[in-house]
């Protein structure tokens, strides 16, 4: 008795299961000496290696400004001890707190990770407006 086996090989390509994406709301709403909350989260691509660090940034369109960082002297002065991080980085939440808010926050913003022993990507083309009102 002979036996014949067909073998198929079945070539699969290997797709990003994730890119570098964000999501942030377009605008948030805040009042004039108040605080608000970016949500926001975001992905990357997955790495080869578990990342050594994560670093969050967050900065201005006007100026390319650096409104948040973990080191805060690269922090606008008008921004510091008034911005900060409400998520974990390493959760993938990059959500931000901006406190005593005051019409020079006005306009959009955009975050950026740094991940050590990985990569580093600014979202720069999603980008959340902060609109402030009187009280």
């Amino acid at each position: 008795i002979s036996s014949h086996f067909a073998v198929q090989f079945i070539t699969v390509t290997p797709t990003e299961t994730s890119l570098w994406t964000v999501k942030v709301p377009n605008e948030v709403k805040g009042l004039l000496g108040s605080c608000v909350v970016i949500p926001c989260s975001y992905d990357y691509p997955n790495p080869q290696q578990t990342p050594t660090s994560f670093t969050g940034i967050w900065r201005n369109t006007k100026g390319d400004q650096v409104i948040y960082h973990s080191v805060e002297s690269k922090i606008l002065e008008q921004y510091q001890r008034r911005t900060k991080l409400v998520g974990k980085l390493e959760e993938k939440n990059c959500s931000l707190m901006i406190e005593n808010l005051n019409q020079n926050d006005h306009g959009p913003v955009h975050f950026r990770i740094e991940i050590g022993g990985y990569d580093s990507f600014s979202y720069s083309h999603y980008k959340a407006s902060i609109l402030v009102g009187g009280k």
